[in-house]
């Protein structure tokens, strides 16, 4: 089961966008896909164990010199393979385990998504952060620019001192219009995690960065039972097993039991006379 854990931190936006994320992002809907395709395989490896039947309706024409005729014939068949060698159960047990190791799959998809979303989000506010205090320092050299050409009008400095804190200006905006580029880069990334296009993602500003949730000097080593990618590798492992005995069977002869019969006749109200069954 998805566990929240983005919620130690406190942040209703980001909650919003990974629950966007949860509905829409493609790379989950495509895992979501692959585990139902492993689901519909073990039910088809395990309608193996039952009988099979199957049945066919047909008509022909035929012709001689006296005239013609048509003859109608139905049959059905039945046939069931037994499983005394256990091939089956065991690709049915294979199967299951590919199915678990989909899963495992979809929740490390899932997983890797939102951990890309968040740091992507968190270095957005660190870029949100670094302009703030860009913007402020903006300011200082605005007026420290206006000063040093007072100062030059006034005979103080000279024209150097005015080119120099111009070109401080100046670089400082460059920084600025760089910090903007980076931050459309992240948002862009969070749009394409959330399933929609660049222009309908808008992330605006905080007034701070988040804080941080506290975090456990040390953590038990049985969580390491609850990573995706440990536990797909563990099913894989017992899939493959279980086909090394599919294989194994094939040391041994296949018992099938089977059955066929049907009916044969120009009038289609005689099919169930005696004298036109076949088989």
């Amino acid at each position: 089961a998805s566990v929240a854990w983005w919620a130690l931190y406190k942040d209703q936006q980001l909650a919003q966008l990974l629950q966007q994320l949860e509905s829409s992002n493609q790379n989950l809907r495509a895992a979501e896909a692959a585990w139902r395709e492993a689901h519909a395989l073990v039910r088809g490896s395990r309608s193996a164990l039952y009988p099979k039947a199957s049945g066919q309706l047909s008509s022909a024409r035929q012709g001689n010199d006296i005239g013609a005729g048509k003859t109608n014939e139905i049959a059905i068949g039945l046939s069931w393979q037994l499983d005394v060698w256990g091939q089956i159960r065991r690709q049915v047990e294979a199967s299951q385990a590919q199915a678990q190791a989909s899963a495992a799959e979809w929740a490390s998809v899932r997983l890797s998504q939102q951990s890309e979303l968040v740091q992507n989000y968190f270095q957005l506010r660190v870029l949100d952060e670094e302009a703030r205090l860009l913007d402020a320092t903006l300011e200082a050299y605005e007026r420290s620019l206006r000063t040093t050409e007072n100062r030059y009008k006034a005979g103080m400095v000279t024209r150097a001192d005015v080119s120099q804190a111009l070109t401080q200006l100046k670089n400082a905006q460059v920084q600025r219009l760089e910090l903007a580029w980076r931050r459309a880069r992240f948002e862009h990334a969070i749009a394409l995690l959330v399933g929609s296009t660049p222009n309908a993602v808008q992330i605006t500003p905080l007034e701070s960065v988040p804080e941080l949730p506290a975090l456990p000097l040390t953590v038990p080593s049985t969580l390491l039972e609850r990573r995706p990618d440990i536990a797909v590798a563990e099913r894989r492992v017992m899939a493959a097993n279980a086909e090394v005995g599919v294989a194994q069977t094939a040391y041994f002869p296949d018992l099938v039991l089977s059955a066929n019969g049907g009916y044969r006749g120009s009038n289609l109200a005689d099919w169930i006379s005696v004298p036109n069954r076949v088989g």
